[in-house]
């Protein structure tokens, strides 16, 4: 268990002490947890501010990219 935090410590003792069960329809589980998970991330917002200079860069790499 070394590496491990405590919490990590506590769940490997747990599923080690065969305290967790498997769900029913495991398939339909992971499929409803991804769809939480895409929402999530779909919400999230990256925001980023470029001096005009920087801006400049990064337009001429694109123009010179589609050249290529």
């Amino acid at each position: 268990m070394n590496g491990l935090n405590s919490e990590e410590k506590e769940i490997l003792e747990s599923v080690e002490k065969e305290e967790w069960k498997s769900v029913e329809n495991l398939s339909q589980e992971i499929k409803r947890y991804q769809t939480y998970a895409s929402h999530q991330i779909n919400q999230q917002k990256i925001e980023v501010n470029l001096s005009v200079e920087d801006s400049q860069k990064f337009q001429d790499q694109s123009r010179l990219g589609d050249n290529q």
